[in-house]
């Protein structure tokens, strides 16, 4: 249903070794390591110059990256969320017809919903979302574009949610988040979905280990779900 979209992106060699640079800073100024370090102002310059030309690669290769993915025509995978656009498109197909690149989607369009919307259980239908960009969606909204288009779930990511992954809608979407420990500020998990070709998903729990302190007992252990046989 869903075209696979080819990404091409050149990479020129790098003038310097960053890794090397970093090395030598990280190193400056300290005392007892047996080593010292100095760095010219000028390379100073030329790192700053590879960082952003390595940073403007990174950029225009997630420019051209696929928003969407269709896993065995049955589960619907993006970053965000679901937009009204979606709901009101016919087929799934309008998820292939993004321009590229896509630097900065508007909001409101499809693609900034793709990217960053949230479900929310209080919501019905599709509010506005107090991050103020795109919106957030309700179980209804789920289970509609579940129906329409014939999937049996929704993955998304997002959100930091506790134990790395927790479900909406009745099971049929799951927020999976891969970022432990988030931001250094979170004890949250993160979560790895697997899908077999049988279509059993299942959930790898990963946990963040804090020294001295002791794993709370009501932490959520992994969980397998079997999607509906196809018909």
């Amino acid at each position: 249903m869903m075209s696979r979209e080819q990404v091409s992106v050149a990479f020129t060699p790098t003038r310097v070794n960053i890794d090397k640079y970093l090395e030598r800073l990280m190193n400056i100024g300290k005392l007892g390591t047996g080593f010292t370090s100095t760095i010219e102002e000028s390379e100073i310059s030329d790192l700053v110059g590879e960082c952003l030309q390595s940073f403007q690669h990174f950029t225009k290769m997630f420019e051209m990256m696929p928003l969407t993915a269709l896993v065995g025509k049955r589960i619907l995978c993006m970053h965000g969320g679901l937009s009204a656009d979606l709901m009101n498109a016919p087929k799934l197909d309008i998820l292939n017809t993004f321009a590229r690149p896509l630097h900065d989607p508007p909001n409101p369009s499809l693609a900034i919903d793709i990217l960053w919307s949230d479900p929310d259980v209080n919501t019905k239908g599709f509010k506005a979302n107090i991050r103020g960009c795109s919106c957030t969606f309700g179980p209804d909204v789920v289970a509609q574009t579940c129906d329409k288009f014939g999937l049996d779930l929704i993955v998304r990511a997002h959100q930091v949610v506790q134990d790395g992954y927790e479900f909406f809608a009745n099971r049929k979407l799951v927020t999976l988040f891969s970022a432990p420990h988030y931001c250094g500020q979170f004890d949250n998990a993160t979560a790895v979905m697997q899908v077999n070709p049988n279509m059993v998903c299942s959930f790898k729990i990963l946990r963040p280990e804090f020294p001295g302190r002791a794993a709370p007992s009501h932490q959520k252990s992994a969980t397998t779900i079997l999607l509906p046989p196809t018909i």
